[in-house]
């Protein structure tokens, strides 16, 4: 049987702090035992009060407001969906020649530094024109 008898009130205060805890915390009086489940109801009393008209009509258009803000939801998360699914592709086309572009300009300035590093040391006798080291000079700038 379990640790209180079917005759034992438990103060309310006690159930309240209980149930906060976890079942491991509780104290023993309040674990839930196989007879509880026993004496359960099988149903809950229906209440009398009637319901008006009114509250049907107020909770069906709360309910269609809420099935509309639904449907606009919806189609906002398709319209993202399509934006992004756009991006991507957008993305995959262009890929390819920025990936290009890319290299051509680290070509690019990787031949400007040789050419510069040549001039600056004279190796073989390379030398730039003074109008040429201007220019680039003046691009740094």
């Amino acid at each position: 049987m379990s640790a209180r008898d079917d005759d034992d009130v438990i103060p309310q205060d006690e159930i309240e702090e209980a149930e906060g805890a976890s079942l491991q915390d509780r104290p023993a009086e309040l674990a839930v035992s196989l007879q509880d489940l026993d004496r359960a109801p099988v149903n809950l009393p229906v209440s009398s009060a009637p319901v008006s008209q009114a509250d049907y009509d107020d909770l069906r258009a709360k309910f269609t407001q809420v099935s509309n803000e639904k449907i606009g939801l919806l189609a906002e998360v398709d319209e993202l969906n399509k934006r992004v699914r756009t991006a991507e592709i957008l993305d995959a086309l262009i890929q390819p020649y920025a990936s290009r572009a890319f290299n051509f300009m680290c070509l690019y300035s990787a031949g400007v530094a040789f050419l510069l590093l040549l001039s600056g040391g004279n190796v073989n006798g390379f030398y730039l024109e003074k109008t040429c080291s201007c220019c680039l000079s003046e691009a740094r700038r």
